[in-house]
């Protein structure tokens, strides 16, 4: 079993979470986890939950970990004794309960102290919870500080005899919770309670302490996440009805951070906006609207000189203004090169330094000018062969010179040379405008500079560097358009007077809107909401890091319950139902079933039916074949039939383990009818062969029973009685109790009780004397009572016992000798007792230890000679069985 138990747990725990693995292999190599083994469970879970990162891996259940089937009888205790009473009820502290190997019947009548031994047993060993009581000192005396019930137990482990000291309040002690106690409290608890089988593989124990493990690494998250959580009104200071107030007052743990993240800034904008508007609020409060609109308007009409010169200066250096005069200067560029090629040709030979340059064009086209305007404006310069004068020196010029001439002014009159001086007159234009701005702060501006660094305290101050930025482009590109790199141009700058254009536009909406007395009412609650808003915003910024800390404890709070809420103990607690049922549950309640019939129980056919709750399987007893649903035993049965069914569970689950503990009952035969009740003196007598047994009982009845049974069965007996002498209770002595004396043993009581007789007359106490004379002869006429049953019926009829011994009639001896003896003594101890009350004219005379001799002499001689007597009459009828 433990074996195909084991590889169904490997396969299982696979498709588990690797730290439950872990936990369950941590539970089978100790008897308990500690809180060493919760931190590392615990941490491994968060780290598979996504809780955490890092650590080390879990380690995986391997079959090397599960246990085997255990070996039979390789550890045996049993119970010796139980001593050194304290603190429990009214007991004798000084007594001592010794405990036998077999069965150990102890009696004890109501009041003795009996039930006082059997509470101690319920709490040190193992007993149903519905069964403990609580243990009080004694309270006829005044309770004493530190006075805790306690006792020291003697426990036999492997021949081994060690002392165990309890105390009422401490520990289970595992060496006493190997001894199982079951009494009538009990039995109502194995009825109307679910209970635990505890005869099942250690294993599947381990199962359900993995469930509780479980647990409390869900309770942990759980508890954690509720530590984490933070307050409801954490943030009250910063939810109002603004914008800002109320995404905080709704904020929880699916806010989206990036967007908490970007309600929280205050920038010098967010100041100088508020700045401006609480200057507004108060102006237009104090001033009414026209005033305010009368502001806006001059406030407007330096944002518009400001616009205009920013604009002017912006155009300046516009990407489209640059880009006209990048490319007027190509194409200047390129109508040089056209004309310097067409030079090469037209100014070869020429002998002068300087031929081609610019002076020497202008000196070319002033000569042919002058000779247009003052020589012949009809011919062609320079003039016709051989009537050529130069303009300058007034000679003849010679055909050379003229051809030479002619060359040169064609070469000035050609379409390159006339569009390259039109091309360099639109590029003179186009940067003219760059040559003659001036980069220092226009005079408008330093007039109005007091009044915009109110107006515009966000804008203003990068005005300057704006115009700088403006001013180096600008230098950029003079230089470039002379031949520079063009690649050294810096970029054109934001434009700055798109900005105040905005501000001049929402000025004017704001004049608009004050001329309307209505309107100007509603700018009035417009400028006050905004500064609400802006003034709201800025607190709930100061704090940015404390709200964001409290979304984060509520992401975290959220992630832990999910965790927490993931974890669950149902897979654990169904299949370790599951293989309880399969391996354990049906073999429980077929065994169960065998008890009840083997208790006589006709009717009343028990079942069972588990359930799992944290992987911890209880069953609770049905009725087998009922046909309606939630009937349970203690609703139907009769007391004696519920009774039997809780020994039947009590014996199902603690007497077919491979080592059986020792068993321990409180009077467990109470409203059991005589049939069931022989049965269960056979079962206890049949368990007393096998193991230790205890029985605590004031029945006589039982005992008696329980004691023939045992001495049939050959078990090894021990008799114990407990009594109540005077103020002493929880007396402890070794044998029977005196009712269930045979004749010889009381015979062995009247003896010492004849020489404390004699003791208490050498001493000269009388009144002790005669209370030990009353005791003699109460016994001594107990005794021959006894003697009746025993001796001259030969025990056919006895008082406590439940069956007729009509085998036992052919050692019936009586006659009339025997019946006038029988009389005589009866008549004499009658005399000496309180039973009667005694006619005062008799005066009968006090008897004194001699005569307690005698007349105990008496009754053992008459049971000596009635036995043989007995022995002779069944030897005589012994055909009689034949």
């Amino acid at each position: 079993m433990t074996a195909a138990i084991n590889a169904e747990l490997i396969a299982w725990f696979a498709e588990l979470p690797a730290w439950q693995s872990e936990a369950f292999r941590r539970l089978l190599a100790k008897s308990a986890l500690d809180e060493s083994d919760y931190d590392q469970i615990l941490t491994s879970a968060r780290i598979e939950l996504g809780l955490e990162t890092g650590g080390s891996a879990p380690i995986w259940l391997t079959e090397a970990d599960l246990p085997t089937a255990p070996a039979v009888g390789t550890s045996s205790s049993q119970l010796t004794a139980l001593h050194s009473l304290s603190g429990v009820n009214r007991l004798a502290p000084d007594q001592r309960l010794n405990i036998g190997t077999g069965l150990t019947l102890i009696y004890g009548a109501n009041g003795a102290g009996k039930s006082g031994y059997a509470r101690i047993f319920k709490l040190a060993c193992l007993c149903h919870e519905k069964a403990a009581e609580r243990i009080l000192p004694n309270v006829y005396e005044p309770l004493v500080t530190g006075d805790i019930p306690s006792a020291s137990f003697d426990v036999s482990i492997d021949d081994i005899t060690q002392t165990i000291t309890w105390q009422d309040g401490i520990a289970p002690i595992a060496a006493l919770r190997k001894f199982v106690v079951f009494d009538t409290k009990a039995a109502r608890g194995y009825l109307s309670a679910r209970n635990v089988v505890s005869a099942i593989p250690p294993v599947l124990i381990k199962l359900e302490r993995l469930g509780e493990a479980i647990k409390v690494v869900k309770d942990r998250l759980a508890a954690e996440a509720a530590a984490i959580q933070p307050g409801a009104t954490a943030l009250q200071p910063y939810v109002d009805a603004t914008i800002i107030g109320r995404l905080l007052g709704s904020l929880t743990f699916a806010t989206l951070r990036e967007s908490l993240e970007d309600a929280l800034v205050w920038t010098e904008a967010d100041q100088a906006n508020l700045s401006d508007s609480e200057q507004r609020e108060a102006k237009f409060k104090a001033e009414g609207p026209q005033a305010l609109r009368r502001q806006l308007e001059q406030r407007r009409n330096r944002l518009t000189t400001l616009t205009t010169l920013l604009r002017d200066a912006e155009d300046l250096v516009a990407d489209t203004h640059i880009d006209a005069i990048r490319e007027q200067r190509h194409m200047c560029k390129q109508l040089q090169e056209q004309k310097e090629s067409a030079a090469k040709l037209a100014l070869s030979g020429a002998v002068i330094k300087g031929v081609g340059s610019t002076a020497w064009e202008d000196l070319m086209r002033a000569a042919a000018r002058f000779f247009l305007l003052e020589v012949d404006p009809d011919i062609e310069f320079p003039g016709p062969l051989g009537q050529s004068h130069c303009v300058l020196c007034q000679q003849p010029i010679e055909p050379p010179a003229r051809e030479r001439l002619q060359r040169f002014w064609r070469f000035l009159q050609d379409d390159v040379a006339q569009r390259l001086i039109s091309a360099q007159e639109q590029l003179d234009r186009l940067v003219e405008p760059l040559r003659t701005w001036k980069a220092d702060m226009p005079a408008e501006l330093a007039v109005l500079a007091t009044h915009l660094v109110e107006d515009l305290p966000m804008i203003w101050p990068k005005v300057p560097p704006h115009l700088a930025m403006i001013a180096t482009r600008r230098d950029a590109v003079l230089l470039a358009a002379t031949g520079g790199d063009w690649t050294l141009v810096p970029p054109a700058p934001v434009a700055l007077s798109s900005v105040c254009a905005a501000e001049q536009s929402a000025s004017l909406a704001n004049e608009q809107t004050l001329g309307d007395p209505a309107q100007a009412v509603a700018e009035l609650t417009r400028l006050t909401v905004q500064i609400r808003e802006l003034v709201a915003r800025k607190h709930a910024t100061a704090a940015r890091e404390t709200i964001l800390g409290h979304h984060q404890r509520l992401v975290r709070a959220n992630r832990l319950r999910e965790a927490s809420d993931s974890i669950s103990t149902l897979a654990t607690s169904t299949k370790n139902k599951a293989l309880q049922k399969k391996h354990i549950t049906k073999a429980f309640t077929a065994t169960l079933q065998q008890h009840a019939r083997e208790l006589g129980l006709r009717y009343a056919v028990p079942g069972i039916a588990p359930s799992a709750e944290y992987a911890k399987v209880t069953h609770s007893m049905t009725i087998e074949g009922a046909k309606i649903g939630g009937a349970s035993p203690d609703h139907v049965f009769s007391e004696g039939e519920q009774t039997a069914l809780a020994l039947a569970y009590f014996f199902a689950e603690h007497t077919d383990a491979e080592t059986a503990p020792a068993l321990i009952f409180d009077d467990p035969v109470t409203s059991l009818s005589h049939r069931i009740r022989t049965k269960v003196v056979e079962k206890i007598a049949g368990l007393a062969a096998r193991g230790q047994v205890i029985v605590f009982t004031h029945d006589l009845t039982f005992y008696c029973g329980l004691k023939d049974a045992a001495t049939h069965a050959q078990v090894p007996l021990a008799l114990r009685s407990i009594e109540a002498v005077g103020r002493r209770f929880g007396l402890v002595r070794e044998g029977e109790p005196v009712d269930a004396m045979s004749v010889a043993d009381r015979e062995k009581l009247l003896e010492s009780l004849q020489k404390e007789a004699v003791q208490k007359e050498t001493d000269g106490d009388v009144v002790g004397l005669s209370e030990v004379t009353a005791r003699f002869y109460g016994m001594l006429r107990k005794s021959w009572e006894r003697a009746v049953e025993e001796l001259l019926f030969n025990k056919v009829v006895m008082r406590f016992d439940d069956v007729v011994k009509t085998q036992s009639l052919t050692g019936a001896v009586i006659d009339a000798a025997i019946i006038t003896k029988v009389f005589a003594a009866m008549r004499k101890c009658s005399a000496q007792i309180d039973g009667h009350d005694h006619a005062i004219g008799a005066n009968a005379p006090q008897l004194d230890p001699t005569d307690m001799k005698s007349d105990l002499a008496e009754l053992c001689a008459f049971r000596v000679e009635q036995k043989k007597k007995i022995k002779a009459q069944e030897e005589s009828l012994k055909h009689l069985k034949a």
